[in-house]
């Protein structure tokens, strides 16, 4: 079954008329992936027309239900991960990335890379320390605000590169659609080319490495740097299945 296939597939007709698989806001949204409506084996289908598939890397445990999720360990070594290959190589001067997650202790690394591309870019990240809740970061801005284990979390890391050259743009975080203090760092560029992108973890087509621990039930890119007021929506849009 190809992707518009799938998609049609999950466009449930009602009395009401068409409920959309797709809830949060499609301006500039590049995909969309929720275990809700995973298949139950094979590729995490993008729910968008654009086609970005991900491939699963070591088996990610897949739990159905209400709000079904997929399972990473945190294991470097042969951690359950997903990745999907670019037909091209691309570069987003602007982009925001969503996910719902659920942390667990446990991780091999301090560094538990969310979003990363190619081989072992970190574009957002949870990092620890001495003890198991970790903070985001980027690499450009990082946030102290704790991310606690065993607790669904909304997050979003927005960017736009807003001014030339290396280590120059802005960067954002939000939590359960509310912006997060953050601290810029000055020292890299968050818009370079990519031929890959992975999500819960580092992969460079051979090993694994940096992997989450914990659950993750949906995530999507866009090529924009959202609004407060977008990320606020999106987060409003999905929340009723975590229990807000």
């Amino acid at each position: 079954m190809n992707n518009n296939a799938l998609l049609n597939n999950f466009i449930i007709q009602s009395s009401g008329g068409i409920i959309d698989p797709v809830p949060i806001s499609k301006e500039g949204l590049l995909f969309y992936l929720d275990a809700n409506k995973y298949s139950g084996e094979g590729n995490w289908v993008d729910l968008t027309d654009n086609g970005y598939n991900f491939i699963p890397i070591n088996n990610p445990s897949y739990v159905s239900g209400g709000n079904s999720y997929f399972t990473f360990t945190g294991e470097n070594v042969d951690g359950p991960m997903f990745t999907h290959s670019l037909a091209e190589t691309t570069t987003l001067d602007n982009w925001s990335f969503y996910v719902w997650l659920y942390h667990q202790e446990g991780a091999d690394s301090n560094y538990q890379s969310i979003f990363d591309k190619d081989e072992d870019e970190e574009l957002f990240y949870l990092y620890s320390t001495t003890t198991p809740e970790p903070a985001m970061w980027s690499p450009i801005v990082y946030s102290d605000q704790i991310i606690e284990t065993e607790t669904w979390y909304n997050i979003c890391c927005t960017y736009q590169r807003n001014a030339p050259g290396p280590g120059d743009g802005e960067c954002r975080f939000y939590i359960n659609g509310e912006p997060v203090e953050a601290n810029p760092i000055e020292h890299t560029d968050n818009s370079s080319p990519a031929d890959s992108w992975h999500i819960g973890g580092g992969y460079d087509g051979d090993e694994t490495n940096e992997l989450f621990c914990g659950r993750m039930a949906a995530a999507a890119l866009y090529d924009i740097e959202l609004s407060d007021e977008t990320v606020f929506n999106n987060y409003e849009a999905d929340k009723a299945r975590f229990g807000f």
